[in-house]
């Protein structure tokens, strides 16, 4: 294949790892409805676990631009992988509190952050630059396939396995991902020179990736808004399954079904992104992804069939990772690769700002108006925000660049943004 091994392993590795967090997506709710019944203890265990997350992402961004990225990215995985193990065993002993999970919940955001901090960067240096676009497509679709694979069985292994059981595949499914990466024979150390250590140094290349992102308005706002859209969309975490087990009392089976279609939708969306940008325009790709994204959300809570709540959940895929994929690629080929860590860890942290905010939100509109005034709201307000998109200065220009030509867009029009390239 093309893409080489090198990214295949790592593509590889994910996709075992994503097979593993879809039996946790399942599992993890499912355990905490069992015991509470209640959306507010949901976003108790999730809130202060993606608060630390969004915190750490621009603190630990300098990570990859300082040291080899495969292990760190190796490094993650296994502090994922233990802290999963540690849940798995709570959950066989039987002692369960909502303390106690959120506070392992939090550990385990410090190994995911860890491992976003170079997850994107480390792409373009597994594939000849050429082929940048084409990787973060398949690469998507790959990721996307092992989460469908996950939540088809995952509802299944819920029921035979138990909570227990199901963490435990997700421990296990961490480790491998981990071994997959470890076996990457490309040199993923940054390209930039020896960086000096001490505080004061960590603190100036925290200040480089924000620099970048600030100075370049297409950066800034479009992870402004991508904020935006996730404080609305993030809290679905915890809507779908309170809708599915709560309020239309379905099984743990149909959870899975719904969360296997979304995935479905991701993975033809990735598939399709490619032949939809080369036929419009790609910033009327993003927009119309994105509107799709919320109308699915906003008429899902008022399908009562099983297989009309699961289409929904389809086209809302689709129009994610459709509406996804351009913004990835683009802002990939655009950062120089000495600044990429730092600059991907701020723009992720500006784009996760308002999702513990989002997800504590929704624990209350759903205790108080219910899940699906709750999702239709939601759904709504992602379609005005997707708006905001085209108020964003020269977001058609960078978006309709040749993909030879991106790479120079920062150089040519902000100069000033990054210091000695």
């Amino acid at each position: 294949m093309k893409l080489g091994r090198d990214f295949l392993l790592f593509r590889a590795g994910q996709f075992i790892s994503l097979l593993g967090d879809a039996f946790s997506a399942i599992a993890l709710p499912w355990w905490i409805l069992e015991q509470t019944g209640s959306a507010g203890q949901m976003a108790a265990v999730m809130v202060p676990a993606l608060t630390v997350k969004v915190v750490l992402l621009p603190l630990l961004g300098p990570l990859g631009d300082r040291f080899r990225r495969r292990d760190l990215a190796v490094a993650g995985d296994l502090w994922c992988g233990l802290v999963t193990l540690v849940l798995a065993a709570a959950a066989w002993s039987g002692h369960f509190s909502v303390g106690g999970v959120a506070v392992l919940y939090v550990f385990s955001s410090v190994g995911s952050a860890l491992f976003m901090s170079v997850s994107a960067s480390i792409v373009p240096q597994l594939v000849p630059p050429a082929l940048v676009p084409e990787a973060v497509r398949q690469g998507q679709a790959i990721s996307v396939a092992g989460t469908i694979v996950g939540s088809l069985l995952g509802g299944a292994v819920v029921a035979a396995a138990g909570v227990t059981g199901a963490l435990c595949v997700d421990a296990a499914s961490f480790f491998a991902a981990g071994l997959a990466t470890y076996l990457i024979k490309a040199d993923t150390t940054p390209a930039r020179g020896a960086a000096a250590p001490g505080l004061a140094a960590w603190a100036a290349d925290v200040a480089d990736g924000v620099r970048i992102v600030v100075k370049v308005p297409v950066l800034l706002w479009t992870a402004v808004i991508a904020g935006a859209l996730n404080f609305f969309y993030m809290p679905v975490g915890i809507a779908l399954p309170y809708l599915v087990k709560e309020a239309n009392g379905m099984q743990a089976w149909v959870l899975g079904a719904a969360q296997s279609a979304m995935s479905a939708g991701l993975l033809v969306g990735a598939l399709l992104s490619g032949k939809l940008c080369r036929r419009f325009f790609p910033d009327h790709v993003v927009f119309g992804g994105i509107a799709l994204l919320g109308a699915a959300l906003a008429v899902s809570p008022h399908l009562a069939h099983p297989l009309a709540l699961c289409a929904a959940f389809l086209a809302g895929g689709f129009g994610l990772m459709a509406g996804n994929i351009p913004v990835q690629a683009r802002r990939a080929l655009a950062v120089p690769d000495a600044y990429r860590s730092r600059v991907e860890s701020f723009y992720s942290f500006l784009r996760l700002l308002a999702a513990p905010a989002g997800v504590w939100t929704m624990g209350a509109v759903i205790t108080g108006w219910g899940v699906a005034a709750a999702l239709t709201l939601c759904g709504c307000a992602i379609c005005a925000v997707a708006l905001l998109l085209y108020a964003v200065p020269r977001f058609s220009y960078f978006f309709r660049l040749p993909e030879e030509k991106v790479g120079s867009f920062i150089a040519e029009n902000y100069p000033g943004a990054v210091g000695g390239l």
